[in-house]
């Protein structure tokens, strides 16, 4: 834009009457005559407007070339869940706490790539099912909130459907918090699974990110429930149509906690 302001001030030297276009020489001038306007450029004005061109477009050449060599990356984030105490079968009037612990500062698993996640939604949430039918996966099976009681002691659980709560993270001493209980009220097998929402969270970390030179998106935010160990899988085989060597991407399975619930 200022490159193109500074053309036409030089262009625009005097205005004369309309005339039809042609080009002519009259006393070292060159006159343009368009059909609403004299514009009048002096040979010297016309070896410096092209000059100007020239940088002008060797700049804009160079700002592409530039923008070309940003580095695009795609980077996965690991958030830990705590379920305790871990078993697989509980009695009624048992409870159950998980908790989400962790410091702002995320390293990528897949990439060599920390950021630092300052007061961010993660849009986390639960899907809790009752595992009853064996012709469905778990997604499909009847919510299972109406399981148990939840009590709320830090950010916490809250429910939205049957099936699904919102996660609520409280953010404080550069620390992501969230602690609940459930106290089981009713028989039955039930299935955790631990979610954020991909499309939410990437609007959130792309208007907050400022990395010079990278061009950066979120590929999978996953949960990790305690270490990926004594999630119970094997209740979901057990009770649903999935089956572990029918899913290719096994590590998913590290984001649910399954149980039962016994009299």
């Amino acid at each position: 834009m200022i490159i193109l302001k500074m053309v036409l001030s030089l262009l625009l030297l005097n205005k004369g009457t309309p005339l039809k276009r042609k080009q002519v020489r009259q006393d070292n001038l060159i006159i343009i005559k368009k059909s609403f306007k004299i514009m009048k450029i002096d040979s010297n004005h016309l070896f410096t407007i092209r000059a100007i061109i020239w940088v002008g477009m060797g700049f804009i050449m160079g700002f592409s070339c530039l923008s070309e060599e940003k580095e695009y990356l795609t980077v996965d984030f690991e958030i830990p869940i705590t379920v305790s105490p871990v078993k697989e079968a509980y009695h009624i009037g048992d409870t159950i706490h998980v908790e989400v612990e962790f410091h702002k500062e995320l390293t990528s698993f897949n990439q060599d790539f920390t950021y630092s996640f300052e007061d961010f939604n993660f849009f986390a949430w639960i899907r809790c099912t009752q595992l009853l039918d064996k012709t469905k996966d778990q997604p499909d099976q009847p919510g299972g909130l109406g399981g148990f009681n939840i009590v709320n002691t830090k950010g916490g659980l809250f429910p939205f459907s049957s099936a699904g709560a919102e996660m609520n993270y409280i953010f404080e001493n550069d620390m992501y918090v969230m602690k609940t209980s459930l106290i089981l009220r009713r028989p039955g097998i039930y299935s955790i699974s631990f979610h954020t929402n991909n499309g939410a969270y990437n609007f959130e970390f792309q208007k907050q990110l400022d990395v010079p030179g990278k061009v950066v998106k979120i590929g999978n935010l996953v949960y990790k429930v305690n270490n990926g160990i004594g999630g119970n899988n094997h209740l979901i085989f057990e009770n649903t149509i999935n089956k572990w060597e029918e899913d290719p991407d096994k590590f998913g399975w590290n984001s649910l906690f399954s149980f039962k619930v016994v009299e």
